[in-house]
């Protein structure tokens, strides 16, 4: 569901199930949002299945997600992002991940081209070794790009970025510390067969010198 309640505010959400050969469980998130001036303020809250690998999924690890977010348009074309998420697990571990990027954007005709700094810093309770990356300290910096384009009826998008991480005091497994380059890459294509109906297909994955995860989804909109 989403709905603008007025100009500078609005909120989004959606309620849905998780299911495994072994566990069931209801998923769901809520959102919102508002634009004042030259920034755009953002609160969320959302519970899934942690889907990393098939350790993870055979743990059934849930996660908890409340998040804040903010962007401030410094010019027409640059613009400076802040996110904070504070997660919670049901294998009683918790992280805090803070992420500072200013991003540059090159308008193009009926796209935009994004390119910008990310800074993460990311800080987990205990080194738990449940299927996913949980290093006691994460330092990572690098280039991300992202290209958006909607032809009204397809749209998509592809975000990727590379960067060095500095990783201490993380798991044995898979999820063990290990310093070196990261990647990530996160592509979307979406369609409209109706104004109110749209259907999106999404692919992600992620490596660095000692993790690597992907995951493929889709995702099926009706706006009322």
């Amino acid at each position: 569901i989403r709905k603008e309640l007025s100009e500078t505010f609005g909120f989004s959400g959606g309620l849905g199930a998780d299911r495994t050969n072994l566990y069931g469980d209801f998923a769901g998130s809520l959102e919102a949002h508002w634009n004042i001036a030259d920034w755009s303020i953002s609160g969320s809250i959302a519970r899934s299945l942690l889907s990393t690998s098939a350790q993870s999924i055979r743990s059934n690890i849930r996660q908890t997600d409340f998040g804040l977010s903010a962007s401030y348009d410094l010019t027409d074309h640059l613009s400076s992002d802040f996110e904070f998420h504070r997660k919670l697990y049901s294998d009683s571990n918790s992280s805090d991940d803070f992420t500072f990027s200013p991003v540059y954007e090159f308008a193009l005709e009926k796209s935009q081209f994004d390119l910008g700094y990310g800074l993460v810093y990311r800080l987990f309770a205990m080194a738990v070794n449940h299927g996913y990356n949980d290093p006691r300290r994460l330092i990572s910096n690098g280039l991300t790009g992202t290209w958006k384009f909607d032809r009204d009826a397809y749209y998509g998008n592809i975000e990727a970025s590379e960067g060095y991480g500095d990783i201490k005091g993380g798991s044995g497994g898979l999820g063990a510390g290990k310093s070196g380059m990261c990647t990530s890459v996160v592509a979307t294509l979406g369609l409209r067969p109706t104004k109110d109906t749209s259907v999106e297909g999404y692919w992600s994955g992620e490596r660095s010198a000692a993790w690597s995860s992907s995951a493929l989804g889709l995702r099926i909109r009706y706006t009322f």
